[in-house]
Order: C-alpha cells, then structure tokens, then sequence
C-alpha cells in the first residue's frame, strides 16, 4: 500500500491532537487499536501516549485495546530473522580486541601512524569502544566500514584509511562467525534489506512525531509498506505539507531558514548564570504547582541540557515536591560503580594512594572497623580516617605493603590501624589472585555484609537496581572469559571489560504518585501541560550537535548521507516551533538558558533563538549576551589558611638510605 503523510494541526498539544486521529469514528464499546503499530521517538513518549489513549476511552466509558508502541530502533529487532544469533556486547569487544593486539601496525599505517606507546589490554578496549561506536553511527545510515570509501564517491581523500579499517573489520566478523555470530550492525543491515515481516496482526503502521528516524529503520518500513498501511503523522501548521519530507521529517532547507514566534521575547526568555540558577529559577515556579493538587497536569518542566535535570531534581525535593527523571541515571554515577570503580583501581595501581582513596570509602571504612572490632581492637571511623592521614603525612608509604609496616608505631594513637591495613590488604590479594567474577563476588559481599535494603524505598531500589546490573555485566564477561574467545583475557582485564559494560547502564527508579516528571528534550513535544518551562537552550543542546568524530568529520557525514549538524537544526527548530504553538493560545512555554556551565565554561545561547526578522535581531543579541549580576554576593578573597613549616633539628648521622624515613 502506498505510503501518506498527515499534518496533525499544532494548534494543540500534539498529545491531544493523536488521540483524536487514532480514535476517529469510536464512539462506544472498547477502541480497538490492536492492529496498529505506532512509532514514537523515545519510549518514555510511547507511555505517554497509552496513558492518553487509555485517558481517553476512560473518560467515555470504555476501553483500549493498545496498539503495539515502539521506538524507531526496536523496528530492527522484529526486522531480523528468527534464526539471527547477534552477539553480545562483551563479545564484540572481545573480538575487536583479539584483532587489534594481534594487527600488523606496519601494514595499516594510514590508521596507525606511530605505534601506541603501550600495546596493552587497556589500550585496545578503549579502542574497540571507538570502534563499535563508528559502526554504530555507520549502521544508522545502512553502512559498513567497508562501503565508506565507495559511498563517499570521487574525490575522497581517505580512501586507504577505510581500506585499512575495513580490514580489521573484517577479520572481527571471522572471529565472530566461526563461533556462529554477527554484530547487531550487521545482521540490522541485512535485515533492512530482507526484513522479516511485522509482527502477526499489524496491518496499519504511523510514525507519530518522529522528527529524524533511523535511515534504516525506514528501510524496513519501505519493505513492510507492501503488505501494511504505513502513514506519517507531522505536526505542524494546517497546510505545511511542504515543511516536511515524506517521512514527516523537517525539511533542512525550510526550518533553517524560518523565523521562530516566541513573543513577547524578553519574558519568555530568561538568561541565567548557569545550570544551577537554571534550576533554582524553574524550581520556584515549579514547586507551587506541584505541591497544589488543584493545578496538578498546569505546568510541566524538561530540560535539552542534561546537567539541569538532576539539579531541578535536587531543588524541587528541597522544596518538598516529589519528582521524577523518566530518563533515568548512569549506572556509573552510582554508591556502586564509585566502589567498584575504586578497588579495581587499587588493584591495577597497587600504590598507597589508590589504596588510601578506597579506604576512605564509606563502604570499606565500615567494614575495617568491624574487622577490628572482631579482632578485640576498639576504633571508630573517625579514628581509622585519622590514622590514614598520619599515616600519610609522616610516612608518604609508596604502597600499602610498605605503609603495613609503619603501623605498629601509630597503633598506640590510632587503635586498629595495623588490623584494618592487614584486612585491606588482605582484601586487595584476594581480587588480584582469584577468578573473576567469585573473587569479586566475595569481596563485595564482605563489604556490604549486614546492609539492609529497604526496597520500600528508592535508596534501596536503585542499590538493588545498580547490583543486578553488575552482576549482569559479570555474568557476561564470564561467559565470554569460559568460551574458546575469551580464553586469553585475564581476572584482572575481565574486570575491566565488565566495568565498561556496566557504566553505559541506566537505572530508572519508579515514579512515586503525584511526582513532577522532568523530561529531556525529545520528549518534550509530547508533554501537554498548558505551561512548559524548558531548560537548556544553548548551543550544542538544542539544536544538538554532532560532536566531531576522529573517524566522521562532518563533510564526511554529509558525503555518506548520514545525520548532519543542518537536520539536527532542523530537528530542533520544528520542536521549539511546536512546543510554542501549541500554546501560544491559552498556555505558555518559558525557555531558560545559562552563561556558563556547571564547570564555568562559557555557553552561548541557542542558535535558534536568533530566528528572526533582521529588524529583531540586535534587540535579541543585546539580550542574550548581556552582562548579569553574580549568582552570590562579592566576597573579598582571603587565604583559607597559611603553611607553618615546623623546625626539626637535623640529625648527626644519617644513612642514604635513611633519607625517606627522616623527610
């Protein structure tokens, strides 16, 4: 069937607007919705909508049967064939590595021009990340590594580079196919050529709001369009059919170019310091709303700067407002992944100050106090932390093997520092010796022993949330170390496989009732609260940018008909256009951006808000670079404190090999 596109008028929020479309004719019994396959730009707009179309049968009476909801990406996974074994991350790493440690540097010197100082296990996984990731960002657009040279076409100046990287490329779909694997990049490839065909009772496909789908994803929606209904659903204007291209996606050429109604400017755009006074600024508007239950649904709030989020969180629970982050936070930000994180340094390191760093851990101090306290020795935290710093200062031991040795000296001051160096070196031998994951498994086990975790609580089911995931990535690299391809990798290097798996993780915690929820910037269009309050527009946010590529520069991007810096424009242009005339009738979007960021880098405002007449434009510049007055009072700087460098006579007779003991 042929493929349509439909411009849902933006005159409401699109929420609205969807609902309407797809419940077109019903009037009573149950909304039947089941032979529909909707695709959404991210799955936190996918709930959204259910939760509107279940809203809205409610609301009459009746029921939904739900429609099937996905995100462009998971088009791929019904895309495969049944039979497809596509391997796993840990694997792909895995042979990425085998093939860089063991390539002939000499034969490939358009892609390594000087041998890496190291050739270690480290180097090659940071590089086997880069790697995958530049096949990611290749399959999005169809591609291999081997196509570049002739998708790029005449004149292209790199043609041996990509040779090269397509012969490592190759040698990792050997190593992956003698064990009956394929990358995901891959077997999504080949699948949008020959997909499978939609799942058994799809007959009617839309994309809804979906402003840049995968290239491959709508190759599969070309294949599939011969047996359903495939429709695009634009928002936008009444008669804009020329703003978007036949896939409902913004055409660069017109949204680059067309002006942005965002009136009266100067109110509802407000200049701030930085992340922080963003967030402040939008929790006092926020924090009444959310704390009324009779203008619950008025006022929403998202952010297109990540850094915002968790600070808006931060302050609307200071506020006492319940909230909610749908996008969830990295694994790696966790109580967890800092622990784990800190004993693996110490084991790579083996220095005192790797050492001294894990013993200050909250987790590990608790745990030596009770090891002395079951050793007979009387010691608190703050006894065992003092310790450690004299141990530091008057000693400067360069390992813990050697600062093991200095306790018994300040045993007398500090009671259980000599048992909590021997428990922690105990500890430390126990990761370096064992296997991995048992060892591992050991360690954190003693380590959080007699912990408690109320899952009643978000603390306690995030530190759950955050467990499963390691135990997941271990798990994987397990399997992976016990197979004929991972034979070669040791305990120690498997840890570091599964601390890169683990620290690309998320954990979403549940949304307690009555939460505000604070959505990113693609969710945004699908939020219909009359008021929306949206953080971030700087550059590099909104529009986003496509950061440079050592491998992807953005002429290159543009030559292989990859996403470029111009469609995200275009991209983010409708989204701000559509967030404000959906409410430019009976509601209002506040936008918010900051000078700095949190780390005091100079920002510039958004791109798009110099979308313009050209008589506007000096009034908006002159705004948005203005000078504003410092976040805080002034306050005169002074030294915290001053060095006294004491007086100690020196010795008579010292021997050289003295010297260290007597600074």
């Amino acid at each position: 069937m042929p493929r349509t596109l439909h411009i849902l008028p933006w005159d409401r929020p699109l929420l609205e607007r969807a609902v309407a479309y797809f419940a077109a004719g019903w009037s009573s019994g149950a909304l039947d919705l089941s032979e529909w396959m909707i695709v959404v730009p991210t799955k936190q707009a996918g709930r959204r909508l259910r939760e509107a179309l279940a809203v809205h049968a409610a609301e009459r009476g009746g029921a939904v049967l739900a429609p099937r909801v996905v995100a462009p990406e998971q088009i791929l996974d019904f895309a495969l064939s049944p039979g497809t074994r596509v391997a796993t991350r840990a694997q792909v790493l895995a042979a990425w590595i085998a093939v860089l440690r063991d390539a002939p540097l000499a034969e490939l010197r358009d892609v390594f021009p000087h041998d890496p100082p190291e050739r270690g296990f480290a180097w090659a996984l940071r590089l086997a990340g880069e790697l995958a990731r530049l096949q990611g960002a290749l399959a999005e657009g169809g591609l291999r590594l081997v196509d570049v040279a002739t998708k790029a076409g005449a004149g292209f100046e790199e043609p041996q580079r990509w040779e090269q990287l397509a012969r490592l490329e190759r040698d990792v779909d050997c190593s992956l196919a003698a064990e009956g694997l394929a990358t995901l990049q891959s077997a999504s490839i080949a699948a949008a050529a020959e997909p499978a065909p939609p799942p058994e009772g799809v007959r009617r496909i839309a994309l809804l709001g979906v402003p840049d789908p995968l290239p491959l994803a709508l190759r599969v929606l070309e294949q599939w369009s011969r047996s359903a209904d495939v429709e695009a659903l634009a928002f936008g204007p009444v008669g804009g059919t020329g703003l978007f291209d036949e896939w409902g996606r913004p055409r660069p050429d017109v949204w680059c170019m067309r002006p942005l109604e965002l009136a009266p400017f100067q109110r509802r755009v407000q200049l701030c310091a930085d992340p922080a006074a963003q967030a402040e600024r939008i929790a006092k508007l926020l924090a009444p709303a959310a704390e009324s239950g009779a203008r619950a649904g008025i006022v929403g709030a998202g952010s297109a700067d990540p850094e915002v989020l968790p600070l808006l969180a931060g302050e609307l629970r200071a506020a006492g407002a319940e909230c909610h982050l749908p996008e969830g936070r990295p694994l790696q930000r966790t109580a967890l992944a800092g622990l784990i994180d800190r004993l693996h340094a110490a084991v790579r390191d083996d220095d005192w100050a790797s050492a001294a760093a894990l013993a200050r851990r909250t987790e590990v101090l608790d745990f030596l106090g009770r090891e002395a306290v079951a050793a007979g020795v009387s010691c608190t935290p703050g006894g065992l932390l003092a310790g450690l710093d004299a141990l530091h200062a008057d000693r400067l031991p360069p390992t813990l093997a050697v600062a093991r040795t200095h306790a018994d000296g300040l045993e007398s001051r500090y009671p259980g520092i000599g048992v909590a160096l021997e428990r922690l070196e105990s500890l430390l031998a126990e990761l370096r010796t064992g296997s991995f994951p048992a060892a591992w498994q050991g360690v954190l086990g003693r380590l959080y022993a007699g912990r408690e975790v109320d899952m009643a609580q978000p603390e306690g089911r995030a530190f759950a949330e955050a467990a499963e995931a390691w135990r997941a990535a271990a798990a994987e690299v397990a399997a992976l170390t016990a197979s004929a391809s991972g034979a070669e990798i040791s305990a120690g290097e498997a840890c570091e496989l599964a601390l890169q798996l683990f620290g690309t993780g998320r954990i979403f915690d549940d949304k307690p009732p009555g939460a505000v929820e604070l959505d990113g910037w693609l969710e945004l269009v699908f939020r219909d609260e009359p008021v929306l309050l949206v953080a971030g527009l700087n550059d590099g946010c909104a529009p986003e940018a496509v950061a440079g590529h050592a491998f992807l520069p953005e002429s290159l991007r543009e030559r292989l008909g990859l996403k470029t810096n111009a469609q995200r424009f275009a991209r983010d242009a409708w989204q701000l256009a559509a967030l404000a005339a959906c409410r430019a009738t009976g509601g209002r979007l506040d936008v918010f951006l900051g000078k700095t960021s949190a780390a005091g880098d100079p920002l510039r405002p958004s791109r798009l808000l110099f979308q313009c007449a050209d008589e506007e434009l000096p009034a908006r510049v002159r705004f948005l670079f203005r000078e504003l007055p410092p976040a805080g009072g002034n306050v005169a700087w002074r030294r915290a404190w001053r060095w006294r460098v004491p007086w100690v006579g020196a010795p008579a007779r010292l021997r050289v090999t003295g010297f260290r003991d007597y600074l």
